[in-house]
């Protein structure tokens, strides 16, 4: 998701743990109805269950000025938060070193075996709805899918129906980090990204002589406007840190102490 902006895995990874949320916290038909999502209400997966606890986590976190309404960020206008509260947010995924976006890393190679998948894309729906739509599949896979069909009892239990889904041979994946800030003394990540209604944004983290900065960018003028801003407020940040530093105490002689 960090480097190449997986919107569609953020997705996935939703309805997923969505699914887990519902079933580990018992929600009952009033709960279904009281857990609102403007865009995902009435979508046939547990969506809306993983933005609830988005936004529990985003409450425990002091994200004030936050609301998610979607896993992804994509077209929605219930969707908003601030660089104030990005910032934080992007202090957090810092403490994952894994992530290669974190570790600054420009290109990033990932090799997908031949394997057989077992999954429950199409089946993590409540009986009642219906969809029959394939799922999406690389090039070179092939699948058989389970669909549902309308219930005239509206329960809120999962029926469970598995896809299987034939993999035939490895996938090469090949991510190139669109941060032009790499390859800078001091820069170590974070995230580029842009919408409509944000424009060209920008995480960017520093770290050099003792300090670490985040800076945040949103509604920059340009693409290319974004590397120049960020730099020119680390190099801010850096000096107004350096005229902040206590002064050190000498003694001369007799004297007082400075």
């Amino acid at each position: 998701m960090m480097l190449p902006s997986g919107n569609d895995a953020a997705f996935v990874l939703a309805k997923y743990f969505g699914r887990m949320l519902f079933e580990k916290k018992g929600y009952d038909e009033r709960d279904m109805q009281r857990i609102r999502s403007y865009q995902f209400n009435y979508h046939p997966y547990f969506v809306k269950y993983f933005l609830k606890q988005m936004n529990e986590n985003a409450m425990s976190l002091k994200l004030l000025n936050t609301f998610f309404d979607s896993p992804h960020g994509l077209m929605n206008p219930q969707n908003v938060s601030t660089a104030y509260d990005m910032a934080p947010t992007d202090l957090r995924l810092h403490a994952n070193s894994n992530l290669p976006a974190h570790r600054g890393d420009q290109n990033v190679r990932v090799s997908l075996p031949a394997q057989l998948l077992e999954t429950t894309a199409a089946a993590s729906a409540p009986r009642g709805y219906s969809h029959g739509k394939q799922p999406e599949l690389a090039a070179g896979a092939s699948c058989t899918s389970s669909s549902y069909e309308e219930s005239s009892e509206q329960s809120s239990s999962v029926e469970e129906k598995f896809e299987t889904v034939f993999v035939e041979s490895d996938r090469l994946y090949s991510w190139v980090n669109t941060n032009r800030l790499l390859g800078i003394d001091g820069i170590t990540g974070s995230k580029t990204g842009i919408t409509e209604a944000a424009g060209p944004c920008l995480s960017c983290s520093f770290e050099k002589d003792g300090n670490f900065i985040i800076v945040v960018l949103l509604q920059c003028k340009s693409m290319d406007s974004r590397w120049e801003e960020a730099q020119m407020l680390i190099d801010w940040a850096v000096q107004r840190r350096q005229l902040m530093a206590p002064i050190p105490q000498q003694t001369y002689g007799s004297g007082p102490a400075f």
